[in-house]
């Protein structure tokens, strides 16, 4: 399938996730607190990373389909930079499934993003290289067992899914900020 293929078939499942109350001084700003997540069952798991939802004040789930959920942490892996949330009382959501197996160097990686009040967000490129560590800065673990791809995604993108050129999930968008862009925790 093409990336747009690809992007499209995963739209329904990737969701955005407020981290904070949304008012006036936000939508001025830009910090609006929306990051990104996607959907692992139909009963509502959504996996994101963990540098998305820290520092959260609500946890509240978007769904591309326009219903609304708020939303718990189930498990938080620091280590990788991963966190499960459970959106309350969600159903019927499409999921999408993970990857077999691990990408390596030179595997394709499509990056898709919601981006606040703006639609769906596509960058494609390859694996650049695996089982990197990553500083997310002061004071904060560094993520182990990383990968970087060269496709740089949406600066919104953080917690969406890298899909494999099958489209399943091949890893998670991590922000690393001044860190090298597109650099994603790998789903063991």
């Amino acid at each position: 399938p093409s990336v747009a293929q690809v992007g499209q078939q995963a739209a329904a499942s990737v969701v955005e996730i407020a981290t904070k109350p949304l008012d006036s001084q936000s939508l001025l700003t830009g910090n609006t607190g929306l990051v990104d997540g996607f959907v692992v069952s139909s009963d509502g798991l959504i996996v994101t990373s963990i540098h998305a939802i820290r520092g959260a004040t609500v946890l509240r789930i978007a769904t591309a389909d326009g219903h609304a959920y708020d939303a718990t942490v189930v498990l938080a892996d620091a280590a990788h930079g991963i966190a499960l949330l459970r959106a309350t009382g969600a159903q019927s959501l499409a999921p999408l499934a993970f990857a077999g197996q691990r990408a390596v160097a030179g595997d394709a990686a499509i990056a898709v993003a919601r981006v606040p009040f703006a639609g769906l967000s596509l960058s494609a490129g390859a694996v650049s290289s695996t089982g990197r560590q990553l500083s997310l800065g002061s004071g904060q673990p560094a993520l182990k067992d990383v990968m970087t791809v060269d496709a740089t995604p949406d600066p919104s993108a953080d917690g969406a899914p890298l899909l494999s050129g099958a489209g399943q999930v091949t890893g998670v968008i991590v922000d690393a900020g001044t860190a090298t862009p597109g650099v994603v925790a790998l789903s063991a």
